[in-house]
């Protein structure tokens, strides 16, 4: 989720999860997020969208954002400069990650 993390921002991660949820229900989650696919859905949303999708991510790979902002029609696709799943404060994803939000709302 965080491979540019610090050594702290890691453990503390991995200290969330082993509190928030037993392993049995992680495997179990992680099993019905791999499995779940509402891409029928998408042609439904009406709305302006940001997908914002990190580069190098690598729980869900670049082509999955792509594909999820193709499928809908008033949707703005926007990479970030990062291997993290979860952008953090510090990495220069971080700054375009705000500007991109700000500039989304502003616009709408």
């Amino acid at each position: 989720y965080i491979p540019g993390g610090s050594k702290e921002q890691i453990e503390s991660l991995a200290e969330l999860q082993r509190r928030t949820t037993s392993p049995e229900n992680a495997a179990k989650l992680r099993e019905a997020v791999d499995r779940f696919d509402g891409v029928d859905l998408l042609a439904d949303l009406k709305l302006p969208t940001l997908v914002l999708h990190a580069r190098d991510d690598g729980v869900h790979p670049l082509d999955q954002g792509r594909k999820l902002a193709g499928h809908i029609e008033n949707s703005t696709f926007i990479m970030l400069e990062s291997r993290n799943h979860a952008i953090l404060e510090g990495e220069p994803a971080w700054a375009s990650l705000f500007e991109e939000m700000t500039r989304f709302v502003s616009n709408k």
